[in-house]
């Protein structure tokens, strides 16, 4: 009689949770886009503008270079303190362990 019960309200819950799905499908794509935007904010702001440039027409090609020249100057900035202009923690994969721009460096 109890097995009978619980065995009713699983079904049930599982016929309440497959209605919600699609909708938490959606909220976890969502997450995701933004997870990629925060780990990479200087191309999601790239792709912005040049979807913005595009719809409106004209030099696309000197916003391009313009944004690229941003971003290598934005990656350079994160890299002053160390010498190597930022390169040495892209080689190791750091850059997530060292968040911000223009980070402070120790005082020696």
């Amino acid at each position: 009689m109890l097995i009978g019960e619980i065995a009713r309200q699983r079904q049930s819950l599982g016929q309440e949770v497959a209605s919600w799905a699609a909708p938490l499908a959606v909220v976890d794509q969502g997450l995701n886009v933004l997870r990629y935007v925060k780990r990479h904010p200087i191309m999601a702001t790239v792709a912005v503008s040049l979807l913005l440039k595009l719809r409106r027409g004209g030099r696309t090609t000197t916003w391009l270079s313009r944004g690229l020249i941003a971003w290598r100057l934005i990656d350079r900035f994160n890299g002053l303190g160390r010498g190597d202009g930022g390169r040495a923690a892209h080689r190791r994969g750091d850059e997530a362990k060292e968040p911000g721009l223009l980070r402070q460096q120790p005082v020696a």
